[in-house]
C-alpha cells in the first residue's frame, strides 16, 4: 500500500510540474515576444526619425486641406469670374 501512494503523490507532483512549467514557458515567451516588438518598433522609429531629419531634399511635412475644403475654395474662387462673365 505504501507503494502505492508514493505513485500517486509522483504523478500528481508530476502533473502539478507539468502545467506549472508549462504556464512559466508561456509568461517567458511573451515577454520574449513583448521584447522583440519593442524593439522592432525602437528601430522603426529611429529609422522614421533618420529619414525625417536628415533628408535635406524633402520639405517639413505639411497638413494638407481635406478634399472638401479644397472643393470650397475652388468654388468660391471661380464665382467672381462666373457671376463678371455672366453679366457681360
Amino acid at each position: 500500500m505504501p507503494a502505492n501512494s508514493s505513485f500517486l503523490m509522483m504523478g500528481v507532483f508530476g502533473v502539478i510540474s507539468y502545467f506549472g512549467l508549462g504556464a512559466l514557458a508561456d509568461s517567458r515567451e511573451r515577454k520574449r515576444r513583448q521584447q522583440i516588438l519593442e524593439q522592432k518598433e525602437e528601430a522603426l522609429e529611429g529609422r522614421l526619425e533618420r529619414h525625417l531629419t536628415t533628408n535635406p531634399q524633402c520639405p517639413p511635412p505639411q497638413r494638407v486641406a481635406s478634399a472638401g475644403s479644397l472643393h470650397n475654395a475652388d468654388r468660391q474662387a471661380e464665382m467672381p469670374q462666373l457671376t463678371a462673365f455672366q453679366n457681360r
